[in-house]
């Protein structure tokens, strides 16, 4: 299971579950974080969560609708 690796700015460095999502770890050295990773294992209802809900679902319709009318309403956003 891969970690993705985000560098905070304050230079230490996080490893990220790419299927729970949870922040496995965080240090100031790449290298130490492979223990954590290997340690790791995810929450089953987190897990589920995130791979039983749609991230990517689109709106419903109707708020697609409100919101181009609020666009079309103000003349200002119009001549944009």
């Amino acid at each position: 299971m891969p970690f993705p690796h985000r560098t905070n700015s304050d230079g230490t460095i996080d490893s990220i579950c790419d299927q729970c999502f949870v922040t496995v770890a965080t240090s100031n050295c790449e290298s130490d974080l492979a223990h954590f990773e290997a340690a790791h294992s995810c929450d089953p209802a987190r897990f589920d969560y995130f791979h039983h809900v749609d991230l990517t679902a689109k709106r419903p319709p109707a708020q697609d609708r409100d919101h181009q009318s609020a666009k079309t309403a103000d003349p200002a956003i119009n001549r944009r």
